[in-house]
C-alpha cells in the first residue's frame, strides 16, 4: 500500500513537471506564451508603451491614496523566489482609495533586466524604459472573495506600476528587500533523476517513509542535496530508477515596513488605462496605474537585483534577469492621464533643449529691442540738428 501511494505520488510530481510552462526567452518564451496560454495573445495586453502627446486628459481621475502602506501590520511578510521574480506577500489591511471600488492589496514583485544592458521595466514612456520596474498588486474586495476569482473577471485586479531608475543614494525601503535576496536565491521545482545503481542512498531533507520503502542507497559520489520530498521510482528491475524531488519555492520572511517608501513622489501624476497581466495566462482583468514620476536606488542595489537570484535549482543555475515583457500594441485603447502639466511630458533632455532655446530666444528679444531702441533715438538727434532756429527780429524784417 505504502509503494502505492509512493508511486501514485511520483506520478503527480511528473505529470506536473510535462505540463505548462514558460520563460521569457526560448522556445517557451513571450513570443509563444499564446500557443498555450490563447489570452496572451488577445487585443488588450500589457504591458504598452505610453506615448504622452496621445494620451486624453480626464479631470475625473480622483487623486489615488494608498491606506495603511505606511504601517502594514505586526506580522512578517513573506518574500519568496517563484522562478520568474522576487515576490513579497502584502495584508489586505493595506488598500486603494480614489478608485471605482476598494481594492485590497495582495503582493507586489519586480522586474528587471541584465547587467550591462539598457532598459528592465515593462512599461515605457516616450518609447523610454528604466532599469526596473515594481508592481503592487491589488484585486476587488467588494466583489470577489479572493486574488485568484478577481484575476479573471474585467477590472478584478488594479496594479500599480511604479518606474524604477539609478539614483545616487540607496533606498531604504528598497533595501528591506533587496538585504534579503541572498536567502532566497534558489528557484525550488521538480527534479528528476535517473539513477542506475540499485545501492543509492538518499541524502538531506528527505521523507523517511519513502526512504524504509526503498531501502537505503546512495546517489553516487556527487553529495546532491534535495529536499521534501524526495521518492524513488522502480523502473527496470533494481537496475533503473527515478529519483523525483519536489523543492517548494524558497521563502523567507521580512520584518513589516513602510511601503509607502518604495512608491514615487507626486502620486497625483499617473497614467490609467485597461489592459493584462503581464505574464501568463495574461488574463485581461487589470485596471492599470502607471505613475508619471520614478522611484530610485542607488547602483549597487539594481545589481543586487541582477545578479543575487537564480530560475532554477539545475546545475548550471540560469541567472534570473531580463524578466520583462515587451510592450503590447495598444489596439485603440485610450490611455488617460491624471494631469496636463507640460512640463512632465517631457524627457529631462528635452525639457534642456527646451529652456536652452527659451534662454536663447529671450537674448534675441533683448538685442531686437536694444538695437530698435538705438536706431530710434539716432533718427531722434539727427532729427535735432536738421531744425533751424532764427530770431524774432529777423522773422520781422
Amino acid at each position: 500500500m505504502l509503494v502505492f501511494i509512493l508511486l501514485l505520488k511520483v506520478m503527480w510530481i511528473l505529470a506536473a513537471e510535462d505540463g505548462q510552462h514558460w520563460t521569457y526567452e526560448g522556445p517557451h518564451g513571450q513570443d509563444h506564451w499564446p500557443a498555450s496560454y490563447p489570452e496572451c495573445g488577445s487585443n488588450a495586453q500589457s504591458p504598452i508603451n505610453i506615448q504622452t502627446d496621445s494620451v486624453t486628459f480626464d479631470p475625473e481621475l480622483l487623486p489615488l491614496q494608498p491606506h495603511g502602506y505606511e504601517q502594514p501590520g505586526t506580522e512578517p511578510l513573506d518574500l519568496h523566489n517563484n522562478g520568474h521574480t522576487v515576490q513579497l506577500s502584502l495584508p489586505p489591511t493595506l488598500h486603494l482609495e480614489g478608485l471605482p471600488r476598494k481594492y485590497v492589496a495582495a503582493q507586489l514583485h519586480l522586474h528587471w533586466g541584465q547587467k550591462g544592458s539598457p532598459g528592465g521595466s515593462e512599461h515605457k514612456i516616450n518609447g523610454e524604459a528604466t532599469a526596473a520596474e515594481l508592481h503592487i498588486v491589488h484585486y476587488d474586495s467588494e466583489s470577489y472573495a479572493s486574488l485568484s476569482e478577481a484575476a479573471q473577471q474585467p477590472q478584478g485586479l488594479a496594479v500599480l506600476g511604479i518606474l524604477v531608475e539609478v539614483g545616487e543614494t540607496e533606498n531604504p525601503a528598497y533595501e528591506h528587500i533587496l538585504s534579503h535576496l541572498h536567502e532566497i536565491r534558489h528557484k525550488g521545482e521538480p527534479y528528476k533523476s535517473i539513477l542506475r545503481s540499485s545501492n543509492i542512498r538518499l541524502q538531506g531533507n528527505f521523507s523517511e517513509k519513502a526512504s524504509e520503502a526503498w531501502n537505503e542507497a546512495e546517489l553516487g559520489t556527487r553529495g546532491v542535496h534535495f529536499w521534501e520530498p524526495c521518492l524513488v521510482s522502480s523502473g527496470a528491475g533494481r537496475a533503473r530508477r527515478v529519483l523525483v524531488c519536489s523543492h517548494p519555492d524558497q521563502r523567507t520572511s521580512v520584518p513589516p515596513f513602510n511601503v509607502r517608501g518604495l512608491l514615487p513622489p507626486l502620486l497625483a501624476q499617473f497614467f490609467r488605462y485597461n489592459g493584462s497581466l503581464t505574464t501568463p495566462p495574461c488574463y485581461q482583468s487589470v485596471l492599470w496605474t502607471v505613475f508619471n514620476r520614478r522611484a530610485q536606488i542607488s547602483m549597487g542595489q539594481l545589481e543586487k537585483l541582477q545578479e543575487a537570484l537564480f530560475s532554477t535549482e539545475e546545475e548550471p543555475s540560469q541567472l534570473l534577469v531580463q524578466n520583462y515583457r515587451a510592450p503590447q500594441p495598444l489596439n485603440q485603447r485610450i490611455v488617460l492621464a491624471s494631469f496636463i502639466q507640460v512640463g512632465s511630458l517631457y524627457t529631462t533632455g528635452e525639457m534642456l533643449s527646451l529652456g536652452v532655446g527659451i534662454l536663447v530666444g529671450c537674448l534675441c528679444l533683448l538685442l531686437a529691442v536694444y538695437f530698435i531702441a538705438r536706431k530710434i533715438r539716432k533718427k531722434r538727434l539727427g532729427n535735432r540738428k536738421s531744425v533751424v532756429f532764427t530770431s524774432a527780429r529777423a522773422a520781422e524784417a
